[in-house]
């Protein structure tokens, strides 16, 4: 059989499962989908469609709302694609059940910051580390895939299942480990008020953290001159530094509206070491300037990525 001809796709009313994936990648996603198919699970993608053509969004969006469960094939290529993102996002937006399956090497820094949190608890299947035979067993075990199956594959099960046999422990698959939380299509402002204050309030608060940090450091040069402890202050300085784009991206609601007051922060962060090290060669403490040094390298980088940021 030729592995790259088109599998079939259901079309019926009966529950199905949607596969996401990357046209590009459609060698790859093509054997998963027909291997299904031939599993009796009823599987809907987008075997007539082509994107652009009219009315191509509002037929993607309607399987996606009338699916059962989403199974996204994802690569390095799968999140370089705006409409493979968009499916996996509304499904999640929806409270789909999300099966994620790597079909190809991925790295953290490969996802999307906002789809890396939504999805930080998602169990993924790793196929290309697994067999073929233990990839499919993995898949069929997931949460939601017995609705979207056939009822002629269900009847050996059924039987045994009628037969006066003592019922065996349920075998927990990884499947099942609970999901990243579910949005509803119209999240409660009340619910979401909390953790959304706790970010911005991050987003406001970190880039001024370091700043505090110098700006301490240069009162007690200028008033006390107190080396060891303005040592201490600059190593704390720059490990804040160091660690802002990282705690930014991943952990605050950072978006364009903090740039100018990351910016701001960093730049007055940025004068008051370059004042700092005038003190540091007069006084020629020359370890506190190669502090300096590194701290002003980092400022320049920081507000560097902080103006390309979108």
């Amino acid at each position: 059989m030729n592995d790259l001809a088109h599998p079939d796709a259901y079309e019926g009313s009966e529950p199905y499962l949607f596969v996401s994936y990357r046209h590009a990648e459609h060698k790859l996603a093509y054997p998963i989908i027909r291997r299904l198919n031939e599993m009796g699970y009823r599987v809907w993608y987008d075997k007539a469609l082509t994107s652009g053509t009219p009315h191509w969004n509002d037929d993607i969006a309607k399987r996606v709302e009338g699916c059962t469960l989403l199974l996204a094939l994802c690569s390095k290529g799968y999140f370089q694609s705006e409409n493979c993102r968009h499916e996996l996002e509304y499904a999640h937006e929806l409270g789909k059940t999300i099966h994620w399956i790597n079909i190809g090497p991925l790295a953290d820094k490969d996802i999307p910051p906002g789809i890396r949190m939504d999805f930080v608890k998602i169990h993924k299947i790793e196929k290309q580390k697994m067999s073929d035979d233990a990839f499919y067993h993995e898949i069929a075990r997931g949460i939601g895939m017995d609705t979207c199956r056939s009822s002629s594959s269900h009847t050996s099960r059924s039987a045994t299942k009628q037969a006066p046999q003592a019922k065996k422990p349920r075998h927990i698959s990884r499947l099942d480990i609970p999901q990243a939380p579910k949005r509803t299509p119209v999240p409660s402002p009340s619910k979401e008020r909390a953790p959304r204050v706790l970010t911005r309030c991050l987003a406001f608060l970190c880039p001024a953290i370091p700043a505090g940090l110098s700006i301490a450091a240069l009162v007690l040069t200028v008033l006390h001159r107190n080396e060891l402890l303005v040592i201490v202050l600059l190593a704390a300085e720059l490990f804040a530094v160091s660690m802002l784009p990282d705690i930014l991206s991943r952990y605050a609601a950072f978006d364009a509206k903090d740039k100018p007051n990351a910016i701001i922060w960093s730049v007055l962060a940025a004068v008051s070491s370059i004042v700092m090290i005038v003190f540091a060669v007069v006084d020629g403490s020359w370890r506190v300037f190669l502090f300096l040094l590194f701290i002003v390298v980092a400022y320049v980088v920081i507000i560097r990525e902080l103006l390309e940021w979108q």
